[in-house]
């Protein structure tokens, strides 16, 4: 599938801390010796963007401080998919294959703007690694095999992938600059566990998320009465006098993790809008 040129216009803002003095402490850079453009940090000023405060530094110090965001290259982009059961269905098209066209997507305008990409495809456990990814033609390699995956499980523990990150994001050489969550984040557990090791995450790298939904998990139209539904995961069968998915986007944003919605009734130019309007967010950007 040929992707078209417009991604190559994609704005990718990632987060990343510079040494620098902000009256807490010297705060040090990840990414210093790698030729990165980085602003640094700055008070926050009339105007700007509450998303774009330091959350952590407010927290710690109850100084209101920006971390300045903007567009990188030579970065390496860590994909975490999401490949378990409840990835495996749809009412429109399987969230799985709207997943893998955005890592196409996406993926290509990330290597496009001169940075390198990784993919880890996960359930309960990782289910399949990538190497360092640095040309379109690898990109679709990988994709026709995990067109071809099959998950020894069904079920989702972002646990080992999480931790897999952890590490990759800890390398000396070449760390994961940007981890993107590719997911339906139907996570059995509580989502507090999630989010307790994301934080750690967060402390190494700059996380995202990619939430993938479908029309029939937020209201099935026109449905009256009580609905039989099987879990995609365990296969268990439960009566629902109605489907409506928790508001997970704002369970995101109060625990301060930065995502943004697609769904499998929309196709590409949507997708490139809603990352576009994402980046440029976080960036501040409003124009």
């Amino acid at each position: 599938m040929e992707v078209p040129s417009l991604w190559k216009n994609l704005t990718i803002t990632i987060l990343q801390p510079v040494r620098q003095q902000t009256g807490f402490r010297m705060q040090s850079s990840r990414v210093a010796d790698r030729g990165f453009h980085i602003s640094g940090l700055r008070q926050f000023e009339f105007g700007d963007s509450f998303r774009s405060l330091s959350r952590k530094h407010y927290a710690r110090t109850g100084e209101e401080v920006i971390i300045e965001r903007h567009p990188e290259q030579n970065a390496l982009v860590l994909f975490l998919l999401d490949v378990s059961g409840s990835m495996l269905v749809g009412s429109v098209r399987r969230k799985l294959d709207v997943g893998l066209d955005l890592l196409l997507h996406f993926g290509s305008a990330c290597l496009w703007k001169g940075n390198k990409i990784q993919v880890v495809a996960f359930s309960s456990r990782i289910e399949l690694e990538s190497d360092i990814i640095a040309t379109t033609a690898a990109l679709e390699l990988l994709l026709e095999e995990l067109s071809a995956l099959v998950p020894e499980s069904r079920h989702t523990d972002h646990t080992e992938a999480v931790d897999q990150a952890l590490l990759l994001s800890e390398k000396r050489r070449g760390p994961a600059d940007l981890v993107c969550i590719v997911s339906d984040f139907l996570f059995p557990l509580s989502l507090d566990h999630f989010y307790r090791d994301v934080s750690l995450l967060q402390e190494k790298t700059d996380v995202i998320g990619l939430l993938v939904r479908d029309p029939m998990e937020e209201e099935p139209a026109g449905y009256r009465g009580r609905l039989q539904v099987r879990n995609a995961e365990s296969g268990e069968i439960a009566w629902l006098a109605g489907i409506r998915s928790p508001d997970i986007m704002h369970e995101f944003d109060r625990h301060g993790f930065e995502a943004c919605t697609v769904s499998t009734s929309q196709g590409w130019q949507q997708w490139y809008e809603t990352l576009d309007d994402f980046f440029r967010l976080r960036r501040g950007d409003f124009h």
